[in-house]
């Protein structure tokens, strides 16, 4: 979705950038300057960054850039120092934003080909970004360690965002239905929802987004 206004002024068009689209241009230019990097293993089909993986599919996005989308693959996660914000029962709430590189679902690069396979593929380009809001928790020395591992949805993270410079599109993920119940005793099984980029949560994590700019010295 192209959130550009165009205006008129004495007969001459001038596009110019909508609050959105201004935001999405500064958490881009802010996520490419990490406090940490760390490289994770997607493995197992109850990690949750595979969930991840599989809720951006609605957006013909993968985590998964490998040409024939191997059921293992690795991802490079990167890591930003705490900052508080508003939590779901209006208190303050520590949290840290995981970054990822976001891929094309469907490849449209070069071909490559696998013998595993006995055909061709085409590589995946990078297509935006992908963050998460992951709830921090201090260990027992009260040193926080940034890490994408153990990460678990409806425990330390629910949130999540697709990037790009058309704009930021949040969503949901959980292992719980509408009403709160579980899914299933499985972690495997999970759900997600796409939040329209006009409603009130979009507004209330975009806030969030604002806040983690600002304790990176990128204030509006």
């Amino acid at each position: 979705m192209d959130r550009r206004e165009i205006t008129k002024n004495y007969g001459v068009y001038e596009t110019r950038e909508t609050p959105e689209l201004e935001l999405a241009s500064r958490v881009i230019k802010v996520l490419q300057h990490p406090d940490e990097i760390e490289h994770h293993d997607v493995v197992r089909p109850s990690d949750s960054i595979r969930h991840l993986s599989n809720a951006i599919g609605k957006k013909e996005l993968t985590l998964n850039n490998t040409p024939f989308s191997d059921p293992k693959f690795s991802v490079r996660a990167r890591l930003f120092s705490p900052f508080s914000a508003i939590g779901e029962y209006g208190k303050l709430v520590d949290k840290y934003v995981v970054a990822f590189d976001a891929y094309e679902r469907k490849g449209t690069g070069d071909f490559c080909y696998d013998e595993r396979y006995g055909h061709y593929a085409r590589q995946k380009k990078q297509a935006g970004l992908v963050i998460v809001l992951k709830k921090a928790f201090a260990g027992p020395t009260d040193r926080l360690k940034l890490t994408v591992r153990g990460m678990e949805w409806d425990k330390n993270c629910v949130y999540g965002a697709c990037i790009k410079p058309e704009g930021i599109e949040w969503f949901r993920i959980s292992h719980k239905d509408a009403n709160g119940n579980k899914l299933s005793l499985s972690s495997v099984f999970f759900e997600s929802e796409m939040f329209d980029p006009n409603s009130e949560k979009a507004a209330q994590l975009n806030a969030d987004l604002e806040e983690f700019l600002r304790t990176r010295g990128q204030d509006a």
